[in-house]
Protein backbone atom coordinates (compact mmCIF):
# COMPACT_ATOMS: atom_id res chain seq x y z
CA UNK A 1 0.00 0.00 0.00
CA UNK A 2 3.03 2.47 0.57
CA UNK A 3 4.22 1.69 -3.16
CA UNK A 4 0.52 1.38 -4.77
CA UNK A 5 -2.30 2.49 -2.72
CA UNK A 6 -5.30 1.65 -5.55
CA UNK A 7 -4.51 -1.66 -5.64
CA UNK A 8 -5.62 -4.44 -3.71
CA UNK A 9 -3.19 -6.40 -1.45
CA UNK A 10 -3.91 -9.35 0.52
CA UNK A 11 -4.78 -9.17 4.61
CA UNK A 12 -6.13 -10.50 7.35
CA UNK A 13 -9.30 -8.60 8.99
CA UNK A 14 -10.83 -9.28 12.25
CA UNK A 15 -13.87 -6.98 13.89
CA UNK A 16 -15.17 -6.43 17.45
CA UNK A 17 -18.37 -5.31 17.99
CA UNK A 18 -19.69 -4.80 21.82
CA UNK A 19 -19.56 -9.02 23.02
CA UNK A 20 -19.40 -10.06 19.04
CA UNK A 21 -16.28 -10.84 17.02
CA UNK A 22 -15.55 -11.68 13.67
CA UNK A 23 -12.28 -13.26 12.04
CA UNK A 24 -9.61 -13.53 11.82
CA UNK A 25 -10.42 -13.72 7.59
CA UNK A 26 -8.19 -13.46 4.68
CA UNK A 27 -9.62 -10.25 3.02
CA UNK A 28 -7.63 -7.90 0.42
CA UNK A 29 -7.34 -3.78 1.01
CA UNK A 30 -6.26 -0.76 -0.28
CA UNK A 31 -6.35 2.45 -0.11
CA UNK A 32 -9.50 4.58 -0.79
CA UNK A 33 -9.91 8.53 -1.89
CA UNK A 34 -8.46 10.71 -4.10
CA UNK A 35 -8.29 14.59 -4.32
CA UNK A 36 -9.14 15.79 -1.04
CA UNK A 37 -10.28 13.08 0.61
CA UNK A 38 -7.08 10.82 -0.44
CA UNK A 39 -4.52 10.45 2.42
CA UNK A 40 -1.56 7.79 2.82
CA UNK A 41 -0.51 5.49 5.05
CA UNK A 42 1.54 8.46 7.00
CA UNK A 43 -1.90 10.17 7.11
CA UNK A 44 -5.77 9.41 7.71
CA UNK A 45 -5.73 6.57 5.36
CA UNK A 46 -9.55 5.67 3.74
CA UNK A 47 -10.00 1.94 3.19
CA UNK A 48 -11.73 -0.14 0.97
CA UNK A 49 -12.12 -4.39 1.96
CA UNK A 50 -13.23 -6.84 -0.45
CA UNK A 51 -14.31 -10.33 1.30
CA UNK A 52 -13.79 -12.59 -1.11
CA UNK A 53 -14.84 -15.88 1.11
CA UNK A 54 -18.53 -16.14 0.90
CA UNK A 55 -18.93 -17.63 3.81
CA UNK A 56 -16.68 -14.88 5.91
CA UNK A 57 -18.10 -12.20 5.64
CA UNK A 58 -20.37 -9.39 7.95
CA UNK A 59 -23.72 -9.79 7.04
CA UNK A 60 -23.38 -11.13 3.94
CA UNK A 61 -21.20 -7.93 2.84
CA UNK A 62 -18.78 -8.53 -0.19
CA UNK A 63 -17.14 -5.06 0.67
CA UNK A 64 -16.27 -2.45 3.15
CA UNK A 65 -15.97 0.95 2.95
CA UNK A 66 -14.21 2.81 5.90
CA UNK A 67 -14.23 6.56 5.24
CA UNK A 68 -11.87 8.94 6.67
CA UNK A 69 -14.15 12.30 7.35
CA UNK A 70 -10.86 14.30 6.77
CA UNK A 71 -13.72 16.67 4.42
CA UNK A 72 -16.59 15.84 7.45
CA UNK A 73 -15.31 18.04 9.80
CA UNK A 74 -18.10 17.37 12.00
CA UNK A 75 -17.81 13.63 11.64
CA UNK A 76 -21.84 13.54 11.01
CA UNK A 77 -22.33 15.22 7.92
CA UNK A 78 -22.51 11.79 5.72
CA UNK A 79 -25.09 9.96 8.25
CA UNK A 80 -27.60 12.72 8.06
CA UNK A 81 -27.38 13.42 4.87
CA UNK A 82 -27.83 9.87 3.86
CA UNK A 83 -30.79 9.75 6.26
CA UNK A 84 -32.82 12.22 4.24
CA UNK A 85 -31.94 10.69 1.14
CA UNK A 86 -33.41 7.35 2.56
CA UNK A 87 -36.67 9.54 4.31
CA UNK A 88 -37.31 10.47 0.62
CA UNK A 89 -37.47 7.17 -0.76
CA UNK A 90 -34.02 7.63 -2.75
CA UNK A 91 -31.97 4.32 -2.37
CA UNK A 92 -29.01 5.16 -0.67
CA UNK A 93 -26.42 3.64 2.00
CA UNK A 94 -26.62 2.92 5.82
CA UNK A 95 -23.67 4.23 7.74
CA UNK A 96 -22.07 2.97 10.88
CA UNK A 97 -19.11 3.94 12.68
CA UNK A 98 -15.66 2.18 13.11
CA UNK A 99 -12.24 2.85 15.15
CA UNK A 100 -9.50 1.51 12.36
CA UNK A 101 -5.95 -0.25 13.36
CA UNK A 102 -3.88 -1.24 10.60
CA UNK A 103 -0.95 -3.47 11.94
CA UNK A 104 -1.06 -2.41 15.38
CA UNK A 105 -1.37 1.64 14.67
CA UNK A 106 -4.41 3.57 15.20
CA UNK A 107 -6.09 5.10 12.26
CA UNK A 108 -8.99 6.47 14.56
CA UNK A 109 -12.95 6.88 13.99
CA UNK A 110 -13.79 6.31 10.40
CA UNK A 111 -17.01 6.39 8.91
CA UNK A 112 -18.40 2.55 7.71
CA UNK A 113 -20.27 3.26 4.74
CA UNK A 114 -22.62 0.58 3.30
CA UNK A 115 -21.12 0.24 -0.68
CA UNK A 116 -23.33 0.32 -3.12
CA UNK A 117 -23.56 -3.04 -4.90
CA UNK A 118 -26.19 -5.79 -5.83
CA UNK A 119 -26.72 -6.94 -2.78
CA UNK A 120 -27.70 -3.22 -1.13
CA UNK A 121 -30.12 -3.05 -4.02
CA UNK A 122 -32.01 -6.85 -3.84
CA UNK A 123 -33.12 -4.66 -0.86
CA UNK A 124 -34.82 -1.71 -2.38
CA UNK A 125 -35.65 -3.84 -5.58
CA UNK A 126 -36.96 -7.25 -3.92
CA UNK A 127 -38.45 -8.82 -6.63
CA UNK A 128 -36.02 -6.91 -9.31
CA UNK A 129 -32.05 -8.09 -10.08
CA UNK A 130 -30.05 -5.93 -10.92
CA UNK A 131 -28.47 -5.24 -14.88
CA UNK A 132 -26.10 -2.82 -14.43
CA UNK A 133 -24.80 -0.28 -12.02
CA UNK A 134 -22.94 2.47 -12.96
CA UNK A 135 -20.59 4.20 -10.69
CA UNK A 136 -19.77 8.40 -12.40
CA UNK A 137 -17.07 10.20 -11.08
CA UNK A 138 -15.12 13.62 -11.62
CA UNK A 139 -17.10 15.51 -14.25
CA UNK A 140 -14.79 18.42 -14.70
CA UNK A 141 -12.24 16.38 -16.28
CA UNK A 142 -13.47 13.07 -17.76
CA UNK A 143 -16.10 12.82 -20.98
CA UNK A 144 -19.40 12.31 -18.71
CA UNK A 145 -21.53 12.32 -21.67
CA UNK A 146 -20.02 8.55 -23.79
CA UNK A 147 -21.33 5.74 -21.81
CA UNK A 148 -17.91 3.93 -22.54
CA UNK A 149 -15.84 6.39 -20.88
CA UNK A 150 -13.84 4.06 -18.02
CA UNK A 151 -12.52 7.37 -16.30
CA UNK A 152 -16.05 8.91 -15.76
CA UNK A 153 -17.87 5.39 -15.36
CA UNK A 154 -17.22 2.27 -13.70
CA UNK A 155 -19.17 -0.87 -14.35
CA UNK A 156 -19.58 -1.97 -10.99
CA UNK A 157 -21.97 -4.43 -11.43
CA UNK A 158 -22.95 -5.81 -14.94
CA UNK A 159 -22.11 -6.48 -18.73
CA UNK A 160 -18.94 -4.13 -19.20
CA UNK A 161 -19.47 -4.33 -23.18
CA UNK A 162 -22.83 -3.75 -23.21
CA UNK A 163 -23.68 0.10 -21.95
CA UNK A 164 -26.88 0.66 -24.22
CA UNK A 165 -29.11 1.29 -21.24
CA UNK A 166 -26.61 4.03 -19.91
CA UNK A 167 -26.14 5.18 -23.64
CA UNK A 168 -30.26 6.12 -24.08
CA UNK A 169 -30.18 7.89 -20.79
CA UNK A 170 -27.46 10.03 -22.11
CA UNK A 171 -28.64 10.09 -25.52
CA UNK A 172 -32.04 11.77 -24.11
CA UNK A 173 -29.82 15.29 -23.43
CA UNK A 174 -30.18 16.06 -27.27
CA UNK A 175 -34.03 16.63 -26.72
CA UNK A 176 -35.66 19.27 -24.58
CA UNK A 177 -38.89 19.69 -23.12
CA UNK A 178 -41.88 17.75 -23.70
CA UNK A 179 -39.65 15.30 -26.21
CA UNK A 180 -37.27 14.49 -23.54
CA UNK A 181 -39.23 13.80 -20.89
CA UNK A 182 -41.07 11.06 -22.68
CA UNK A 183 -37.96 9.73 -23.91
CA UNK A 184 -36.95 9.63 -20.08
CA UNK A 185 -40.06 8.05 -18.75
CA UNK A 186 -39.43 4.96 -21.10
CA UNK A 187 -36.55 4.36 -19.51
CA UNK A 188 -36.19 5.85 -16.43
CA UNK A 189 -38.07 6.49 -12.86
CA UNK A 190 -38.08 10.16 -13.08
CA UNK A 191 -40.12 11.12 -9.88
CA UNK A 192 -37.36 8.82 -8.59
CA UNK A 193 -34.37 11.18 -10.65
CA UNK A 194 -35.79 14.01 -9.34
CA UNK A 195 -36.36 13.32 -5.42
CA UNK A 196 -32.67 12.52 -5.97
CA UNK A 197 -31.24 15.93 -7.15
CA UNK A 198 -33.68 17.67 -4.59
CA UNK A 199 -32.46 16.29 -1.69
CA UNK A 200 -28.68 16.83 -3.60
CA UNK A 201 -29.06 20.31 -3.67
CA UNK A 202 -30.91 20.51 -0.02
CA UNK A 203 -27.90 19.17 1.47
CA UNK A 204 -25.90 21.47 -0.64
CA UNK A 205 -23.90 18.68 -2.07
CA UNK A 206 -22.11 20.83 -4.56
CA UNK A 207 -19.92 17.70 -5.46
CA UNK A 208 -22.96 15.69 -6.54
CA UNK A 209 -24.65 14.62 -9.84
CA UNK A 210 -27.23 18.24 -9.92
CA UNK A 211 -24.30 20.90 -9.21
CA UNK A 212 -21.01 18.68 -10.48
CA UNK A 213 -21.48 15.78 -12.06
CA UNK A 214 -19.45 13.97 -9.33
CA UNK A 215 -20.15 10.81 -6.69
CA UNK A 216 -23.34 9.24 -8.14
CA UNK A 217 -24.20 5.71 -9.14
CA UNK A 218 -26.57 4.89 -12.09
CA UNK A 219 -29.03 0.98 -11.05
CA UNK A 220 -30.58 -0.26 -13.86
CA UNK A 221 -32.86 -2.98 -12.90
CA UNK A 222 -33.58 -6.11 -15.62
CA UNK A 223 -37.02 -4.76 -16.02
CA UNK A 224 -34.99 -1.77 -17.43
CA UNK A 225 -35.85 1.21 -14.92
CA UNK A 226 -33.19 3.47 -14.07
CA UNK A 227 -32.84 5.62 -10.95
CA UNK A 228 -29.78 7.51 -9.32
CA UNK A 229 -28.27 7.11 -6.08
CA UNK A 230 -25.70 9.57 -4.27
CA UNK A 231 -22.19 8.95 -2.72
CA UNK A 232 -19.53 11.33 -1.42
CA UNK A 233 -21.72 13.45 0.59
CA UNK A 234 -18.83 14.19 3.46
CA UNK A 235 -19.17 18.54 2.06
CA UNK A 236 -22.71 18.90 2.57
CA UNK A 237 -24.70 20.87 5.13
CA UNK A 238 -23.01 23.56 5.18
CA UNK A 239 -19.69 23.22 4.22
CA UNK A 240 -20.00 25.25 0.66
CA UNK A 241 -22.92 27.06 1.78
CA UNK A 242 -26.14 26.66 0.52
CA UNK A 243 -27.35 26.02 -3.19
CA UNK A 244 -30.05 27.18 -5.10
CA UNK A 245 -32.52 24.92 -6.67
CA UNK A 246 -31.86 25.59 -10.07
CA UNK A 247 -28.59 25.90 -12.75
CA UNK A 248 -26.01 26.53 -13.46
CA UNK A 249 -25.00 23.25 -12.52
CA UNK A 250 -23.77 20.29 -14.73
CA UNK A 251 -26.43 18.32 -14.28
CA UNK A 252 -27.72 18.08 -17.61
CA UNK A 253 -30.05 15.84 -17.00
CA UNK A 254 -31.83 17.88 -14.19
CA UNK A 255 -31.46 20.80 -16.63
CA UNK A 256 -33.29 19.18 -19.07
CA UNK A 257 -36.17 18.37 -16.57
CA UNK A 258 -36.49 22.24 -15.72
CA UNK A 259 -37.05 22.68 -19.62
CA UNK A 260 -40.41 20.62 -19.13
CA UNK A 261 -43.07 22.14 -16.93
CA UNK A 262 -44.45 18.98 -16.00
CA UNK A 263 -40.99 17.69 -15.07
CA UNK A 264 -40.51 20.79 -13.40
CA UNK A 265 -43.28 20.64 -11.36
CA UNK A 266 -41.48 17.06 -9.63
CA UNK A 267 -38.92 18.80 -8.83
CA UNK A 268 -40.39 21.73 -7.42
CA UNK A 269 -42.59 18.91 -5.36
CA UNK A 270 -39.62 17.22 -4.42
CA UNK A 271 -37.96 20.17 -3.11
CA UNK A 272 -40.80 21.22 -0.61
CA UNK A 273 -41.38 17.42 0.47
CA UNK A 274 -37.34 17.30 1.38
CA UNK A 275 -38.13 20.67 3.14
CA UNK A 276 -40.97 18.77 4.89
CA UNK A 277 -39.23 15.35 5.45
CA UNK A 278 -36.44 17.25 6.91
CA UNK A 279 -38.65 18.68 9.93
CA UNK A 280 -40.58 15.62 10.60
CA UNK A 281 -37.03 14.04 10.81
CA UNK A 282 -35.98 16.70 13.58
CA UNK A 283 -32.36 16.36 11.65
CA UNK A 284 -31.14 18.70 13.66
CA UNK A 285 -31.54 17.38 16.90
CA UNK A 286 -30.44 13.88 15.39
CA UNK A 287 -27.24 15.69 14.51
CA UNK A 288 -26.78 16.47 18.73
CA UNK A 289 -27.56 13.12 19.41
CA UNK A 290 -25.16 11.39 16.88
CA UNK A 291 -22.40 13.66 18.15
CA UNK A 292 -23.03 12.88 21.72
CA UNK A 293 -22.25 9.13 20.85
CA UNK A 294 -19.21 9.55 19.10
CA UNK A 295 -17.69 12.37 20.36
CA UNK A 296 -15.11 10.08 22.98
CA UNK A 297 -13.70 8.78 20.22
CA UNK A 298 -13.31 11.75 18.18
CA UNK A 299 -11.17 13.37 21.02
CA UNK A 300 -9.32 10.09 21.22
CA UNK A 301 -8.64 10.06 16.97
CA UNK A 302 -5.25 11.54 16.88
CA UNK A 303 -5.29 11.57 13.34
CA UNK A 304 -8.58 13.77 13.16
CA UNK A 305 -8.94 17.90 13.95
CA UNK A 306 -9.86 16.98 17.48
CA UNK A 307 -12.84 17.54 19.12
CA UNK A 308 -12.93 21.37 19.25
CA UNK A 309 -12.64 21.68 15.45
CA UNK A 310 -15.17 18.97 15.30
CA UNK A 311 -18.27 20.55 17.85
CA UNK A 312 -17.57 23.71 15.67
CA UNK A 313 -18.55 22.18 12.34
CA UNK A 314 -21.03 20.27 14.46
CA UNK A 315 -22.94 23.93 15.07
CA UNK A 316 -22.64 25.18 11.63
CA UNK A 317 -24.35 21.74 10.62
CA UNK A 318 -27.00 22.11 12.75
CA UNK A 319 -27.24 25.88 11.86
CA UNK A 320 -27.67 24.63 7.97
CA UNK A 321 -30.18 22.60 9.22
CA UNK A 322 -32.65 25.01 11.08
CA UNK A 323 -32.23 27.56 8.25
CA UNK A 324 -32.23 25.56 5.00
CA UNK A 325 -36.40 25.37 5.25
CA UNK A 326 -36.57 29.06 4.96
CA UNK A 327 -34.07 29.23 1.74
CA UNK A 328 -36.61 26.53 -0.10
CA UNK A 329 -39.56 29.07 1.14
CA UNK A 330 -37.82 31.95 -0.06
CA UNK A 331 -37.17 29.96 -3.18
CA UNK A 332 -40.37 28.59 -3.95
CA UNK A 333 -43.42 30.41 -2.01
CA UNK A 334 -43.75 32.98 -4.41
CA UNK A 335 -45.19 30.25 -6.82
CA UNK A 336 -48.33 29.56 -5.16
CA UNK A 337 -50.93 27.23 -5.83
CA UNK A 338 -54.10 27.95 -7.86
CA UNK A 339 -56.76 28.20 -5.40
CA UNK A 340 -60.56 26.93 -4.74
CA UNK A 341 -60.11 23.92 -6.90
CA UNK A 342 -63.63 22.63 -7.79
CA UNK A 343 -64.61 20.14 -10.34
CA UNK A 344 -68.55 19.68 -12.30
CA UNK A 345 -68.89 16.20 -13.53
CA UNK A 346 -70.57 16.12 -16.77
CA UNK A 347 -70.90 12.63 -19.20
CA UNK A 348 -67.62 12.18 -20.04
CA UNK A 349 -66.10 15.09 -18.76
CA UNK A 350 -65.85 17.69 -16.18
CA UNK A 351 -65.18 21.19 -15.58
CA UNK A 352 -62.78 22.33 -14.05
CA UNK A 353 -62.76 25.94 -12.07
CA UNK A 354 -59.96 27.74 -10.00
CA UNK A 355 -58.87 30.62 -8.89
CA UNK A 356 -55.48 32.66 -9.48
CA UNK A 357 -52.96 32.50 -7.48
CA UNK A 358 -51.01 35.63 -5.64
CA UNK A 359 -47.78 35.50 -7.16
CA UNK A 360 -44.71 37.92 -5.83
CA UNK A 361 -43.14 40.66 -7.89
CA UNK A 362 -40.97 39.88 -10.38
CA UNK A 363 -42.61 36.59 -10.85
CA UNK A 364 -44.91 35.99 -14.15
CA UNK A 365 -47.44 33.24 -14.53
CA UNK A 366 -47.47 31.46 -17.78
CA UNK A 367 -50.78 29.41 -17.20
CA UNK A 368 -51.67 26.30 -15.43
CA UNK A 369 -50.76 22.62 -15.89
CA UNK A 370 -53.64 20.16 -15.48
CA UNK A 371 -52.92 16.66 -14.64
CA UNK A 372 -55.42 13.76 -14.45
CA UNK A 373 -56.09 10.05 -14.29
CA UNK A 374 -58.85 7.34 -13.46
CA UNK A 375 -58.36 6.77 -9.85
CA UNK A 376 -57.60 3.17 -10.74
CA UNK A 377 -54.30 4.38 -12.68
CA UNK A 378 -50.80 5.03 -11.59
CA UNK A 379 -50.29 7.29 -14.58
CA UNK A 380 -51.00 10.96 -14.98
CA UNK A 381 -51.66 12.97 -18.05
CA UNK A 382 -51.49 16.44 -18.45
CA UNK A 383 -52.52 19.23 -20.56
CA UNK A 384 -51.36 22.59 -20.48
CA UNK A 385 -53.72 25.76 -20.30
CA UNK A 386 -50.60 28.44 -21.93
CA UNK A 387 -53.49 31.30 -21.06
CA UNK A 388 -52.34 33.00 -17.48
CA UNK A 389 -55.97 34.84 -17.25
CA UNK A 390 -58.12 31.32 -17.54
CA UNK A 391 -59.84 30.33 -14.84
CA UNK A 392 -61.71 27.20 -15.74
CA UNK A 393 -61.61 23.89 -18.71
CA UNK A 394 -62.98 21.37 -19.95
CA UNK A 395 -61.23 18.22 -20.00
CA UNK A 396 -63.47 15.43 -22.41
CA UNK A 397 -63.41 12.63 -24.11
CA UNK A 398 -63.33 10.57 -21.02
CA UNK A 399 -64.12 7.12 -20.11
CA UNK A 400 -66.76 6.39 -17.55
CA UNK A 401 -65.45 5.92 -13.68
CA UNK A 402 -63.75 7.65 -10.80
CA UNK A 403 -61.08 10.46 -11.85
CA UNK A 404 -58.58 12.63 -9.79
CA UNK A 405 -57.93 16.25 -10.93
CA UNK A 406 -55.17 18.60 -9.64
CA UNK A 407 -53.90 21.90 -10.74
CA UNK A 408 -50.06 23.86 -10.65
CA UNK A 409 -49.24 27.10 -12.14
CA UNK A 410 -46.64 27.57 -14.65
CA UNK A 411 -44.14 30.76 -14.08
CA UNK A 412 -41.32 32.20 -14.38
CA UNK A 413 -39.74 30.42 -11.39
CA UNK A 414 -40.87 27.25 -12.07
CA UNK A 415 -44.05 25.11 -11.63
CA UNK A 416 -45.74 25.63 -8.23
CA UNK A 417 -46.78 22.55 -6.35
CA UNK A 418 -49.82 21.05 -6.87
CA UNK A 419 -53.67 21.62 -5.44
CA UNK A 420 -55.19 18.86 -3.19
CA UNK A 421 -56.50 16.13 -5.64
CA UNK A 422 -60.28 16.29 -6.50
CA UNK A 423 -61.97 13.69 -7.25
CA UNK A 424 -65.23 12.91 -9.73
CA UNK A 425 -67.21 10.03 -10.76
CA UNK A 426 -67.55 10.94 -15.06
CA UNK A 427 -70.77 8.81 -16.27
CA UNK A 428 -70.14 7.25 -19.47
CA UNK A 429 -70.49 9.06 -23.25
CA UNK A 430 -73.33 8.63 -25.61
CA UNK A 431 -70.71 9.34 -28.46
CA UNK A 432 -67.22 10.30 -28.82
CA UNK A 433 -65.57 13.25 -27.07
CA UNK A 434 -62.45 15.32 -27.35
CA UNK A 435 -59.99 17.32 -25.23
CA UNK A 436 -60.53 21.02 -25.38
CA UNK A 437 -57.03 22.30 -24.21
CA UNK A 438 -54.11 24.49 -25.46
CA UNK A 439 -51.62 21.94 -26.43
CA UNK A 440 -51.50 18.14 -26.65
CA UNK A 441 -52.13 16.24 -23.40
CA UNK A 442 -49.27 13.71 -22.73
CA UNK A 443 -48.68 11.16 -20.27
CA UNK A 444 -47.16 12.67 -16.84
CA UNK A 445 -45.74 9.39 -15.36
CA UNK A 446 -45.57 7.68 -11.84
Amino acid sequence: LWADARTYVPGTFKLTSGSRSFGPWAVEVRLKGRWGSGHGLDGKAAFKIKFPNSRQRVGGMEKLTLNNMVQDGSYITETISYELFRGMGVHAPRTGYAVVTLNGLDYGLHLNVETPDDRMFSRWFPNEDTKHLYEGSYGCCYNWQDPYSDEHFDVDEGDRADRSDLAALLNTLSLEGLAWRQAVEKIADLRALTAMWAVELYVGHWDGYAWTVNNYFIHNTKRNRITMHPWGLDQTLGASGPLPFSGPGWGNLLDRCLTDVVCSGYFSEAVLATRDKARALALDERTMTVFAAISPYIEADTRGAGLASATWWRDRTVEFLQNRPSHVDQWYLPVSSPVNLAISPGTASARLSWGAPELADGVVSGGYLIQYKRSRDRTWRALEILDPSATSTLVSGLASGRYEFRVSTISSRGASAATKTVTAWLSPARRGGHFISSAPTSPVGR
